[in-house]
């Protein structure tokens, strides 16, 4: 039996929310010197794919508050975590996704509302799209696109996906961080579980974790233990709780999604626990080896992805063009299947 929001929590905001779309962690700190020293993205070439109607934002916050008694959620959560809970649920009768966020300070509660606004205001088709969010009253959340294909986690442990399909994907992930990184954004918290596929199989960007919500606390560290996402995140960023993530640290991340990937694994270290990655940091070495179905020429540019010192990582403009490449000529050797048995596509477009 579904459930109502509200009731879980009667305390609730009462205005009207209408669909729109979008994305994730905002850098506001762009004057810092290691700002200073990343270079912009260039822009990805596409053809626009949406219709007119999709192309107006909304910079109103009072446009996008979602009243809970419009949304019915399903009793057995999809995840949960120290950051709050995640519902599939009904929303305007849709399919959706609700995340319940944990706001313990004024500041975050301000942090969140400021990320919601900046997720509504963005398009892009490797983005998942944001609906709504609430973040006026507890408990606080956020209502988005729901993936029919799941994580990429759990759509490759069905183990039918081949090399350029693998590939292709990791190209549209780098499409979609390209898309964040041209608007001044961080994703912060790249890795498999935070990369799901739509209907059409498509790989979007969502960040289940809410990366704004790193203070580097311990109950922050104890989180990121949990999770695993140790794994995933930059030796720079580990090192240092206080620093946010830059752009490097995402390059960083996207490597270490690609190994995963095209290994067929959850973690790119393998049985890697937290205190030994966090040894392999401080000894500054970094102990994956080249899959042994990546060719020399990919683990070239990957290697370099994952390299200990960020200045070494290639910019994402020549990661772009590298993936395109491995997608069209990697040979795919078992044919990948999606829910509505569309096939991939390559080339993703965005709005402005």
């Amino acid at each position: 039996m579904n459930m109502n929001i509200r009731d879980a929590n009667d305390l609730w905001s009462t205005k009207r929310a209408q669909p729109i779309q979008g994305t994730f962690y905002h850098d506001h700190k762009s004057e810092d010197s290691w700002m200073a020293q990343l270079e912009s993205m260039p822009p990805v070439a596409g053809p626009v794919e949406d219709g007119p109607s999709q192309r107006e934002s909304r910079n109103d916050d009072q446009d996008w508050i979602i009243h809970p008694s419009e949304v019915s959620l399903e009793p057995n959560p999809i995840a949960e975590g120290s950051f709050g809970t995640v519902y599939r649920a009904k929303w305007a009768q849709t399919t959706v996704v609700v995340k319940t966020i944990k706001i313990t300070s004024p500041k975050d509660k301000m942090r969140f509302q400021r990320e919601a606004k900046l997720w509504s205001q963005l398009r892009h088709s490797n983005i998942v799209p944001f609906y709504g969010a609430n973040f006026t009253t507890e408990p606080f959340f956020i209502v988005s696109e729901f993936a029919e294909n799941g994580t990429l986690n759990d759509y490759l442990a069905k183990g039918n996906v081949g090399l350029k399909a693998k590939w292709q994907l990791m190209h549209q992930v780098a499409v979609g961080l390209s898309y964040l990184h041209r608007k001044n954004i961080i994703h912060g918290d790249l890795k498999g579980d935070n990369i799901v596929l739509s209907k059409q199989g498509v790989a979007m960007l969502t960040d289940f974790g809410f990366s704004f919500l790193d203070s580097g606390s311990c109950s922050v560290l104890a989180m990121r233990d949990r999770l695993g996402a140790l794994q995933w995140r930059a030796p720079e960023y580990i090192a240092n709780l206080a620093e946010r993530p830059t752009f490097a640290s995402d390059i960083f991340s996207l490597g270490m999604c690609i190994i995963a990937a095209v290994n067929g694994a959850k973690y790119p270290w393998g049985n890697f626990d937290s205190a030994a990655v966090r040894k392999c940091y401080e000894e500054r070495r970094i102990p994956v080896k080249r899959p042994h179905c990546m060719t020399e020429d990919q683990w070239e540019l990957v290697g370099k992805m994952v390299a200990f010192e960020w200045k070494v990582r290639p910019k994402l403009d020549d990661v772009l063009e590298h993936l395109a490449n491995f997608a069209s000529t990697e040979e795919r050797s078992i044919p990948v299947q999606f829910a509505n048995k569309q096939k991939l596509p390559l080339n993703q477009q965005e709005i402005d």
